[in-house]
């Protein structure tokens, strides 16, 4: 990354806060959503309530820049600038902005060693994934631009998730989405606002 000026690091601010604007715009994707799993004898139904698959796509297009490394508005990137710049801002919005960092990371691990923040680690074709290799073939091995690898990979996973566990890793995929878009909201409120109006 290029070294960024002040001047530089306040119109990347500017960028993810507009951004963020646009994100929150998706309100059908920010429901409650549930699942409903029936199991008797030799049969299984369930029931999900989840944002439909137009919804789902729209918000993606929105969210996606947040998460790609090399987009100026990536969660990471902008605490990155946030923290470097903490000579020129209050002490105490950097130290937010580096536990906002702590659990974006911990969103995309597993959810084995942190409970409080979810997710479903997967084992398959003798690979284990992390929250965030779901979350990344989600994205670009169903939705986006999908390489042939991730989405031989998407493919691959989707054969071995069998019903209904393909529908808990569809109900993880929207609830790491929520997750993250709520702590983009979070960091954009608590401390970019913050950032801008004292500029």
């Amino acid at each position: 990354m290029a070294k960024v000026t002040q001047t530089n690091a306040f119109e990347s601010l500017r960028a993810f806060h507009s951004k963020a604007e646009e994100l929150r715009e998706n309100t059908d994707f920010f429901k409650s959503i549930s699942v409903t799993l029936k199991v008797g004898g030799n049969k299984g139904e369930v029931n999900k309530n989840i944002p439909d698959p137009k919804t789902i796509k729209a918000l993606l297009v929105d969210f996606r820049p947040f998460t790609l490394e090399k987009e100026g508005v990536n969660f990471l990137i902008i605490c990155k600038i946030i923290c470097d710049q903490r000579n020129n801002i209050d002490t105490n919005l950097v130290e937010k902005t580096k536990e906002a960092k702590k659990i974006w990371i911990r969103l995309l691990d597993t959810g084995k060693t942190n409970p409080l923040v979810g997710g479903i680690g997967f084992n398959a074709f003798g690979e284990s994934f992390k929250q965030g290799e779901i979350l990344d073939l989600w994205l670009n091995g169903k939705y986006f631009h999908p390489s042939d690898l991730k989405k031989q990979k998407y493919k691959e996973l989707e054969k071995v998730s069998m019903h209904p566990f393909s529908d808990l890793l569809e109900i993880d995929f929207i609830d790491t989405v929520q997750r993250m878009s709520g702590l983009i909201f979070w960091l954009d409120f608590n401390v970019v606002e913050k950032v801008l109006n004292d500029k």
